[in-house]
C-alpha cells in the first residue's frame, strides 16, 4: 500500500506541473507571511526531508574569498546560506584533520585565515549534505551583506569533537642539572597538586613533571629529560572541548532563549 501511494504520487508529479499556474494551500501559515513579503521577491516553497526540520551542529567546509579583507572571528553573527535557507549564525572554526590521520579531533581557530580551508561548525535546522554553503557579514551600514566564504556542508553531527588548547608557562627560578624551581605557572600549592600528573615540556624540546609543590606561593620543583638552563621556558599544554554558539535566531527563536526554551 505505502509503495502503491508513493508510486501515485511519483506519477502525478512527473507531468504535467511544469510552466503550468496551480494552486498550493498551506496548512497552519497566515496571511500575514505574504503580506510581509518584499514586492518582487520570489516566495519559495520547498519539501522537507525527516528531521530537517530540527535543530542540530551543522559542519561545513569553508574557504575565504580573496576579495574579503576583514578579520573573520569565531562565534561572530555572520549570514549563512545554505540551499534554499538564509539565517543568522554564529560559527566557531577549526582545522581540518588529515584523510589518512587516527586523530579525528578538530583544532579550534579563533580566527578564520586566508587560504585556508577550515570546519564551521553552527547551531542551524538540519541541512543534509550535499548543498552549497555561503557565508555573507553585515558591515554596519551596508544596505547589502558582503560575501565573505563558500564552501560546502559536509555534515551534522552533534558529536564531533571541536579540542582548544591553553598553555600555561613558567619561568625556572633556580636549575641543577635536570632539576628545576619553576614559579610564574600557578600560584597556590591546590593548583600545584591538581595539575601534577600533567607532563611539561620546555620550549628547548625537553620533557618533564611536577615532583611537588614548595611554599605557599606557587613554587614547584620539576625533574625534565636533560640538562634545563635558566633561560629555558617551561609550558604545560590543557586541552578542551568547545562548542558553537548558541544561537536561536537562526531556527526563528528569542535570542535569550536558552536549550530548554528554544
Amino acid at each position: 500500500m505505502a509503495r502503491a501511494a508513493r508510486q501515485s504520487y511519483a506519477d502525478s508529479c512527473a507531468e504535467g506541473v511544469s510552466a503550468l499556474y496551480c494552486c498550493i494551500r498551506l496548512r497552519g501559515v497566515g496571511p500575514g507571511v505574504l503580506d510581509s513579503q518584499p514586492q518582487g521577491v520570489p516566495f519559495i516553497l520547498s519539501g522537507l526531508f525527516d528531521c530537517e526540520q530540527k535543530v542540530s551542529v551543522v559542519h561545513g567546509h569553508v574557504t575565504r574569498i580573496k576579495d574579503y579583507a576583514e578579520v573573520i572571528k569565531s562565534k561572530d553573527e555572520v549570514l549563512m546560506h545554505a540551499g534554499f535557507r538564509r539565517f543568522s549564525a554564529r560559527p566557531i572554526y577549526s582545522e581540518i584533520p588529515r584523510k589518512n590521520s587516527s586523530n579525528k579531533k578538530y583544532k579550534f581557530m579563533r580566527f578564520l585565515h586566508q587560504e585556508v580551508t577550515a570546519c564551521a561548525s553552527f547551531y542551524a535546522p538540519v541541512v543534509f549534505p550535499p548543498c552549497r554553503l555561503l557565508m555573507s557579514v553585515q558591515r554596519e551600514g551596508a544596505v547589502v551583506p558582503e560575501l565573505a566564504a563558500a564552501g560546502s556542508v559536509v555534515s551534522v553531527d552533534p558529536k564531533q569533537l571541536i579540542i582548544k588548547r591553553i598553555i600555561l608557562t613558567g619561568y625556572p627560578v633556580r636549575t641543577q642539572k635536570n632539576k628545576a624551581v619553576v614559579r610564574f605557572m600557578f600560584f597556590s600549592p591546590q593548583d600545584i597538586r591538581w595539575f601534577k600528573p600533567v607532563e611539561l615540556s620546555t620550549k628547548k624540546g625537553l620533557r618533564g613533571h611536577i615532583k611537588e609543590s614548595l611554599g605557599t606561593h606557587g613554587y614547584m620543583k620539576c625533574r625534565f629529560s636533560a640538562h634545563i638552563k635558566q633561560d629555558d621556558t617551561v609550558c604545560m599544554n590543557l586541552y578542551k572541548r568547545v562548542y558553537p554558539k548558541w544561537h536561536p535566531p537562526a531556527w526563528g527563536g528569542s535570542a535569550t532563549a536558552g536549550p530548554e526554551e528554544a
